[in-house]
Protein backbone atom coordinates (compact mmCIF):
# COMPACT_ATOMS: atom_id res chain seq x y z
CA UNK A 1 0.00 0.00 0.00
CA UNK A 2 1.03 3.60 -0.41
CA UNK A 3 0.67 5.93 2.57
CA UNK A 4 0.95 9.69 2.77
CA UNK A 5 4.25 10.30 4.63
CA UNK A 6 2.88 13.38 6.36
CA UNK A 7 -0.02 11.40 7.80
CA UNK A 8 2.28 8.64 9.03
CA UNK A 9 4.61 11.22 10.62
CA UNK A 10 1.66 12.90 12.30
CA UNK A 11 0.50 9.57 13.76
CA UNK A 12 4.06 8.80 14.92
CA UNK A 13 4.32 12.23 16.58
CA UNK A 14 0.95 11.76 18.24
CA UNK A 15 2.14 8.47 19.75
CA UNK A 16 5.42 10.00 20.92
CA UNK A 17 7.72 8.26 18.42
CA UNK A 18 10.03 11.12 17.50
CA UNK A 19 13.27 9.21 16.84
CA UNK A 20 14.21 8.32 13.28
CA UNK A 21 15.25 4.69 13.20
CA UNK A 22 14.15 1.91 10.88
CA UNK A 23 12.62 -0.04 13.74
CA UNK A 24 10.56 2.94 14.91
CA UNK A 25 9.57 3.76 11.34
CA UNK A 26 8.37 0.19 10.83
CA UNK A 27 6.47 0.30 14.11
CA UNK A 28 4.86 3.63 13.18
CA UNK A 29 3.85 2.31 9.75
CA UNK A 30 2.35 -0.83 11.28
CA UNK A 31 0.45 1.23 13.86
CA UNK A 32 -0.79 3.59 11.14
CA UNK A 33 -2.01 0.70 8.99
CA UNK A 34 -3.76 -0.93 11.94
CA UNK A 35 -5.41 2.27 13.14
CA UNK A 36 -6.38 3.87 9.85
CA UNK A 37 -7.09 0.80 7.67
CA UNK A 38 -6.18 2.55 4.40
CA UNK A 39 -7.78 1.20 1.25
CA UNK A 40 -5.31 -0.84 -0.80
CA UNK A 41 -4.81 0.32 -4.37
CA UNK A 42 -3.81 -2.04 -7.16
CA UNK A 43 -0.30 -1.71 -8.55
CA UNK A 44 -0.48 -0.28 -12.09
CA UNK A 45 0.35 -2.70 -14.87
CA UNK A 46 3.28 -2.16 -17.25
CA UNK A 47 1.06 -0.64 -19.96
CA UNK A 48 -0.36 1.95 -17.56
CA UNK A 49 3.12 2.84 -16.31
CA UNK A 50 4.33 3.19 -19.91
CA UNK A 51 1.44 5.50 -20.73
CA UNK A 52 2.13 7.61 -17.62
CA UNK A 53 5.79 7.91 -18.63
CA UNK A 54 4.87 9.02 -22.16
CA UNK A 55 2.39 11.58 -20.86
CA UNK A 56 4.91 12.93 -18.34
CA UNK A 57 7.51 13.30 -21.08
CA UNK A 58 4.97 15.06 -23.30
CA UNK A 59 4.22 17.57 -20.53
CA UNK A 60 7.96 18.20 -20.15
CA UNK A 61 8.43 18.79 -23.88
CA UNK A 62 5.46 21.17 -24.04
CA UNK A 63 6.81 23.12 -21.05
CA UNK A 64 10.27 23.38 -22.63
CA UNK A 65 8.80 24.47 -25.96
CA UNK A 66 6.72 27.13 -24.21
CA UNK A 67 9.82 28.40 -22.40
CA UNK A 68 11.67 28.70 -25.70
CA UNK A 69 8.73 30.51 -27.31
CA UNK A 70 8.63 32.94 -24.39
CA UNK A 71 12.37 33.43 -24.69
CA UNK A 72 11.98 34.62 -28.29
CA UNK A 73 10.37 37.85 -27.14
CA UNK A 74 13.18 38.85 -24.79
CA UNK A 75 16.20 37.65 -26.74
CA UNK A 76 18.30 39.54 -29.25
CA UNK A 77 17.57 38.99 -32.92
CA UNK A 78 20.92 37.22 -33.29
CA UNK A 79 19.63 34.26 -31.25
CA UNK A 80 16.19 33.97 -32.85
CA UNK A 81 17.32 31.48 -35.51
CA UNK A 82 18.86 29.20 -32.91
CA UNK A 83 15.81 29.33 -30.64
CA UNK A 84 13.45 28.79 -33.58
CA UNK A 85 15.48 25.75 -34.64
CA UNK A 86 15.18 24.40 -31.12
CA UNK A 87 11.41 24.98 -31.15
CA UNK A 88 11.19 23.16 -34.48
CA UNK A 89 13.14 20.24 -33.03
CA UNK A 90 10.83 20.17 -29.98
CA UNK A 91 7.78 20.18 -32.26
CA UNK A 92 9.19 17.21 -34.15
CA UNK A 93 9.78 15.34 -30.88
CA UNK A 94 6.19 16.10 -29.84
CA UNK A 95 4.89 14.67 -33.13
CA UNK A 96 6.93 11.51 -32.56
CA UNK A 97 5.66 11.27 -29.00
CA UNK A 98 2.07 11.84 -30.08
CA UNK A 99 2.46 9.03 -32.63
CA UNK A 100 3.72 6.75 -29.85
CA UNK A 101 0.73 7.71 -27.71
CA UNK A 102 -1.63 6.99 -30.62
CA UNK A 103 -0.16 3.53 -31.17
CA UNK A 104 0.09 2.68 -27.47
CA UNK A 105 2.74 2.79 -24.75
CA UNK A 106 4.24 -0.58 -25.68
CA UNK A 107 5.22 0.69 -29.13
CA UNK A 108 7.99 3.16 -28.32
CA UNK A 109 10.28 2.50 -31.27
CA UNK A 110 9.72 5.99 -32.63
CA UNK A 111 10.98 7.52 -29.38
CA UNK A 112 14.47 6.14 -29.80
CA UNK A 113 15.13 8.35 -32.81
CA UNK A 114 16.91 11.68 -32.58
Amino acid sequence: MVANPRQVRDVAKATGQLAKTDALDARALAYFAGAIHPTPRPVPDAQTEGLRALLARRRQLVAMRTAEQNRLGSTSRRLHADIEAHITWRNARLVTLDDALDTGPTSQSGLARA
